[in-house]
């Protein structure tokens, strides 16, 4: 925990606000909760005395932590076969491409995380019903979530569960409407977004072991299986009609307590001279998982992660030459500049150049763009 916390804060010190980060802390919210929780965040990051980026990704930041140890715990009430092994749920969950980049990067997917995992834990007491009623009208998301906790609660026929379950999911999609507009398939789209944040190899395995789970094991407590399998395959079906925000896939990672259960039980119970086909199998899943955390944390700039680069930098330049207000003529890095308090407007021009330049910004000794900043005339 605390080295994810610690490579959390490194990024966040490296990174710049994206153009769609900028975008969503200067918007207007149309939801109440929304308004609530970017309020608090502007208050945050205005009133800590942290650089502003590490503020503005902090909260995502101890989210991820406290989801690390609520993993941990749903892993040990999953009757644990060795001391280690809610360990490794917990650690395969913080490799999680997904996971990691919903950490860092400013959004509700850590926070939606959160609710899942307590709403995991907590689902046989009475503050399941407080935690359905937030999930309503915290996201368009949390549907996926109500439905995997309504068909847990139909399974063990809990009526009044069942019932207030049905009803929050009905005031969930009246609130946010989430199915609109015409009917478009983007499920390739979802399926590589899918590929993405859960690791191609996972993505094969991980639908095999909530089945195993959930279908097969059909009579033993499976609740979440239930949830992950939801979360895994409801945004796919649903991509079949529309486009999904990303935060519609964040529940399935919810079920990776039966992923290591079911991988460890698989090679426990096996002679050892059976063993390698699985662990062959293992190591190329959580092999993919630790390449593609290397390749986030140490990987650096490049032109495939431009749009989380750059402005810092340039803010930083126009600062040191007295400029604190420029106009430019990208809309999308005004609002970028606009976070690290350059303002739009004055008699300055801000024009990306390819050889001349005033400003140079560089990474690892590499110019990775450059600006001249002209006098507007008369």
């Amino acid at each position: 925990m605390v080295l994810s916390l610690g490579l959390g804060v490194y990024k966040s010190l490296e990174i710049s606000v994206s153009y769609q980060e900028a975008l969503l802390y200067f918007g207007t919210p149309h939801f109440f909760f929304d308004k609530i929780l970017l309020n608090a965040l502007h208050a945050f990051v205005d009133s800590a005395l942290l650089p502003k980026d590490l503020a503005l990704r902090l909260p995502g930041l101890l989210l991820h932590s406290l989801n690390l140890v609520l993993m941990y715990i749903l892993s040990m009430r999953l009757c644990a076969q060795k001391p280690y092994d809610p360990l490794l749920a917990a650690i395969t969950f913080a490799l999680l491409p997904g996971v990691q980049l919903g950490a860092i990067l400013l959004g509700k997917a850590s926070l939606l995380l959160t609710l899942g995992l307590l709403c995991l834990l907590l689902f046989k007491t009475s503050l399941i019903y407080l935690l359905a009623g937030l999930a309503t009208f915290l996201d368009a998301s949390c549907a996926v979530l109500l439905v995997g906790l309504l068909l847990n609660a139909l399974k063990h026929k809990q009526r009044l569960l069942g019932g207030y379950l049905f009803c929050a999911f009905c005031v969930n999609f009246y609130t946010f409407a989430p199915i609109a507009g015409i009917p478009q398939g983007f499920f390739l789209n979802t399926l590589f977004l899918m590929l993405i944040l859960y690791s191609p190899f996972l993505c094969i395995y991980y639908p095999y072991t909530l089945y195993a789970q959930v279908v097969k094991d059909y009579k033993q407590e499976n609740l979440v299986g239930t949830v992950g399998a939801v979360g895994f395959c409801l945004p796919l079906l649903l991509s079949l009609r529309q486009e999904l925000d990303p935060t519609f896939l964040s529940f399935g990672a919810c079920g990776m307590p039966i992923l290591l259960q079911r991988a460890l039980s698989s090679i426990r119970l096996h002679l050892r001279i059976f063993r390698s086909h699985y662990r062959i199998r293992y190591s190329l899943v959580f092999g993919t998982l630790l390449l593609e955390s290397v390749l986030l944390w140490g990987g650096g700039y490049n032109r495939f992660v431009r749009t989380h680069y750059v402005a810092k930098e340039l803010a930083s330049a126009l600062k040191s030459r007295g400029i604190h207000n420029i106009n430019t003529l990208s809309p999308k890095m005004a609002l970028r500049l606009k976070f690290y308090g350059i303002g739009f407007g004055g008699d300055l021009y801000l024009i990306q150049q390819d050889q001349r330049a005033d400003i140079e910004i560089c990474y690892k000794h590499k110019v990775a763009a450059r600006y001249a900043v002209l006098q507007k005339r008369p």
